[in-house]
């Protein structure tokens, strides 16, 4: 039919008649349009046999699945259950989740087991995801404390233990829980004596063994060199106080062991991060230390000044 319609096309242009010539010339376009439609039908009509040598890709998951685990899907979701219940302890928190299958949210803290708890957090560790601990907050203090956390280990990459993620739960702030590298805690003056050799060698100098341990040498010699060296001597908290302290504890000067110490960069570390960030010195010990997957000392609960002496106006208006 197409054919037919340009012989027809080419007479009358040959025989003058343009206005004819322009109106056939239309008609041929149109059917040229529908003839091409109709190949393309046909080829969908035809049967697919069944695979047909088709490669179907599978719907990727969601990125920050991918990378935990289901599991921190439901994390806005547990903030927002432990901000509606108060689960003080760990016999609490196993009672919400083995004993009250019907009370809504014991299917949410099954995913997760205890970790610890404090005045304003709650430590929670996903099941079969041990490198990660989660820090829920209890208020909008626990919220304020994880935000410095998050900031801490931005200003001192390495002295604290990594963050990998943060948000919003039961209390609307950004902070409401933070995803952190778990780490094996610190309960022994032999694990902190391995990373301060000089402390050691003079503990061990004594002659005898002291009534107190390694651990109180270390937050002694951090409180001295933390001490605001202008205070007035009679303050407890002066450098002489502390020094005065060291010399009743251990029967020698404290700067011949501050001496040996020059050279650990740790050490000093921990008097800037106590200086500069306002953390209390007694933070910095067992319990509150931890070693990391690459054997680094780090700082994994160690509460700022800041976060008690601001007010609450100044401290809910850093979680937005």
């Amino acid at each position: 039919m197409i054919s037919e319609l340009k012989t027809l096309l080419h007479q009358l242009k040959k025989m003058g008649h343009y206005e004819a010539a322009e109106a056939v010339e239309e008609l041929a376009d149109e059917y040229d349009e529908h003839e091409e439609y109709d190949d393309i039908q046909e080829d969908y009509d035809q049967p697919v046999a069944e695979y047909d040598e088709l490669e179907y890709i599978e719907q990727e998951e969601d990125s920050a699945e991918k990378f935990f685990g289901s599991w921190i899907n439901v994390v806005p979701e547990v903030s927002k259950l432990l901000a509606k219940r108060r689960l003080p302890g760990k016999v609490e928190f196993d009672i919400a989740r083995y004993y009250e299958s019907e009370i809504e949210g014991s299917a949410l803290l099954s995913k997760f087991e205890w970790a610890g708890s404090g005045s304003f957090r709650i430590a929670l560790s996903p099941i079969g995801s041990p490198g990660y601990i989660v820090k829920f907050a209890r208020g909008l203090r626990g919220a304020k404390m994880n935000k410095s956390e998050f900031d801490k280990q931005q200003d001192f990459k390495g002295l604290f233990t990594e963050v990998y993620g943060h948000g919003a739960g039961g209390f609307g702030t950004n902070f409401d829980w933070v995803i952190f590298e778990k780490v094996n805690i610190i309960e022994t003056n032999e694990e902190v004596s391995k990373f301060f050799p000089e402390i050691i060698d003079n503990y061990n100098d004594l002659g005898k063994p002291s009534q107190v341990g390694m651990q109180t040498a270390l937050r002694y010699l951090l409180q001295i060199e933390v001490a605001d060296k202008e205070l007035p001597d009679e303050y407890l908290s002066s450098r002489a106080k502390q020094v005065e302290a060291f010399k009743l504890i251990f029967k020698e000067s404290p700067y011949w062991w501050l001496e040996d110490l020059k050279s650990n960069e740790l050490f000093y570390k921990l008097v800037a991060v106590s200086k500069e960030l306002g953390v209390d010195v007694d933070d910095l010990g067992i319990g509150n230390l931890g070693v990391n997957n690459k054997g680094d000392l780090v700082i994994i609960d160690a509460s700022l000044l800041e976060d008690f002496n601001a007010s609450d106006k100044d401290f809910v208006n850093s979680l937005y």
